[in-house]
C-alpha cells in the first residue's frame, strides 16, 4: 500500500510497496509534475531519479496517461533542477549516494526541451559529483537526435532509448500517431548516428500489444530494422493507465516474443515497471490541473 505525505505546499511523496518513492510537485498555475525515485540492483549504476521535462505532452501516444491530456508547456530549468534536488535529499537513499543516473522518462518530450534539461544536468553535476549518466527517452525526432548527439557535460555519459512500439509506421501510427509522422527509417538513421557519436548502444523501448505488434511476422522486421551491434530491445508490459486507448490489450506472450528476438540475433529483455501501485510505472505518470 502506497503512503502519501505532503512534503510541503508544493510537493506530496508516496511510497510503493516495492520502495519505489515518486513526488509530485505543483506549479503557480496550480499544475503537477511528478518525478519517481528507483533502486534497480540489476543495473551498473542501481540508483535512478525520473524527472520529468513538460506539462502534458505533444505527443498523444495511446498506452500512456498523459496523451490524453492537452499539453501546457515546457519545464523550465529550475522547475526540473527542483526535481532532481528533492529526490537527492529524500530519505529513500538509506545509504550514501556515491552514483547515480538521471532518466528524463517521465511526463513530456525531453528532447522538446533539450536547453532546459541539460542545464539542469549541468547545476546537477557541480552539486551532486556522483552523477554518472543522463538517459532520455524519445518518440523519435530525427533532428532532435541529432542534437543531443552533439551534446556533452563532463563526467556525465549520455544515453538514449527510443520508444519504437512498432515495425512498420502502421503499427505506430495506431499507438503513437504524432510520433509516427518521422518515419522509421530515419529515426533509426539518427539513433545510429547518436550512438556512434557516444559509443553507446541504443535501448528499443517496445510495448508488447496483442495482435498489433507481437506477432512473428514483427520479430522478422525486427531483425531487418535494428543492428544488433547498435540496439538492443526492451520489451514492456502494458500498465493499467487513466485515460489511455481502451482498445489496447497487452499481449499474453511477452518471454515468447522476447526469446523469437533474441534468437533472431537481437538482445532482449523484458522489463516490468516498478511502482505500479503508485502510478509511477510506463506510462503512468500525469499531470493534474487542481481547482
Amino acid at each position: 500500500m502506497s503512503v502519501a505525505t505532503i512534503l510541503n505546499l508544493n510537493s506530496v511523496r508516496n511510497a510503493s510497496a516495492d520502495g519505489t518513492v515518486k513526488l509530485r510537485f505543483c506549479t503557480a498555475e496550480w499544475a503537477s509534475y511528478e518525478a519517481c525515485l528507483l533502486h534497480l540492483n540489476y543495473r551498473a549504476i542501481p540508483n535512478v531519479i525520473c524527472v520529468s521535462t513538460q506539462l502534458g505532452c505533444p505527443f498523444d501516444c495511446s498506452f500512456c496517461a498523459i496523451g490524453a491530456q492537452q499539453f501546457q508547456r515546457n519545464l523550465t530549468t529550475s522547475e526540473i533542477s527542483q526535481q532532481i534536488m528533492a529526490a537527492l535529499a529524500d530519505p529513500f537513499w538509506e545509504r550514501k549516494l556515491n552514483e547515480f543516473e538521471i532518466a528524463a522518462m517521465g511526463t513530456g518530450e525531453p528532447l522538446c526541451v533539450l536547453p532546459e534539461l541539460l542545464d539542469a544536468i549541468r547545476e546537477t553535476k557541480l552539486q551532486a559529483p556522483g552523477l554518472r549518466s543522463l538517459n532520455i527517452s524519445t518518440v523519435g525526432i530525427p533532428e532532435k537526435i541529432r542534437q543531443y548527439s552533439k551534446c556533452d557535460v563532463q563526467g556525465v555519459q549520455f544515453n538514449l532509448q527510443l520508444s519504437l512500439h512498432g515495425t512498420t509506421d502502421e503499427a505506430r501510427a495506431k499507438i503513437m500517431p504524432a510520433a509516427a509522422r518521422f518515419g522509421i527509417a530515419p529515426v533509426l538513421k539518427a539513433c545510429a548516428e547518436f550512438a556512434r557519436q557516444h559509443h553507446t548502444k541504443i535501448v528499443v523501448n517496445y510495448l508488447l500489444l496483442r495482435n498489433i505488434n507481437d506477432l512473428s511476422e514483427d520479430v522478422t522486421r525486427l531483425r531487418q530494422l535494428l543492428d544488433p551491434a547498435i540496439f538492443s530491445v526492451k520489451i514492456s508490459i502494458l500498465n493499467s493507465t487513466d485515460g489511455a486507448d481502451d482498445n489496447l490489450v497487452g499481449s499474453s506472450s511477452p518471454k515468447e516474443f522476447c526469446d523469437a528476438v533474441q534468437q533472431a540475433g537481437i538482445s532482449a529483455r523484458v522489463f516490468s515497471s516498478a511502482g505500479v501501485d503508485i502510478g509511477a510505472g510506463c506510462g503512468q505518470f500525469a499531470n493534474i490541473l487542481r481547482p
